[in-house]
Formats: structure tokens, C-alpha cells, sequence
């Protein structure tokens, strides 16, 4: 071991620009890697922008079916208790409102389980 330092210690007082070549080179090195990270950075920071807008455009339509079908639930509802709409077999009453209520909950269910990633770290916590 020491005589491969006091060889590297004779090239470098020979010659002194090899030091200064290899100090260069790995800065470029580095600057490099460090370009190279950015823009793997860049790209998936484009990446979760537009995963982000997507899930924003869908949480909208989401919300709009959900509110749609409670507020056909609740208008028939208030159509039946008002006697202005009556029907002769009251099981497909009941069955509309739970068909309304399974209908909400698969929506709930799509949200939680394929719009918001549970892998994800959660960018408030991090």
C-alpha cells in the first residue's frame, strides 16, 4: 500500500496537472449525475402534476354522480311522502333507495381505491 501512495505521490509532483485533470473530471462527472437526477426529477415532478389534474377532473365528475343520485333519492322521496307520486308495490321504492346507496357506495369504494394511491407518501407529511 505504500508504495502505490508514494508512486501516486511521485506522478503528481512530476506531473501537477494530473490532479487538476482529475479534480475536472470529476466535477464534470458529478455535474453531470447532478443534471442527470434534475431531470428525473423534472419528469416526475410533471408526472404527479398531471396524475394530480387528472384525479382533480375525476374527484369533480365523481362528486357530480353522487350528488345527482341523492338528489333523485331525495326527490323521490318527497314525491312519495307528498302522495303526488305513488306506486302500488312499495318494495321498488325500497329497492330505488338502496340501489341509490350501493351506487354512492362503489363510488366511494373507486375514490379510496384507485384515485388516491396508498403507496403515495402524502406531500403535507414528508
Amino acid at each position: 500500500m505504500d508504495t502505490e501512495r508514494k508512486q501516486l505521490l511521485d506522478a503528481f509532483r512530476d506531473r501537477p496537472d494530473i490532479l487538476v485533470d482529475l479534480v475536472s473530471a470529476d466535477n464534470e462527472t458529478k455535474k453531470a449525475e447532478l443534471e442527470s437526477k434534475r431531470e428525473q426529477t423534472a419528469a416526475l415532478l410533471q408526472e404527479k402534476k398531471e396524475i394530480n389534474r387528472m384525479r382533480a377532473s375525476w374527484s369533480r365528475w365523481l362528486l357530480i354522480c353522487i350528488v345527482s343520485i341523492v338528489s333523485f333519492d331525495f326527490l323521490l322521496i318527497a314525491l312519495l311522502g307528498l302522495n303526488i307520486w305513488t306506486f302500488e308495490d312499495q318494495r321498488l321504492i325500497l329497492a330505488f333507495i338502496i340501489e341509490g346507496l350501493i351506487k354512492i357506495t362503489g363510488l366511494a369504494y373507486i375514490v379510496v381505491n384507485y384515485l388516491f394511491d396508498k403507496n403515495e407518501k402524502n406531500i403535507f407529511h414528508e
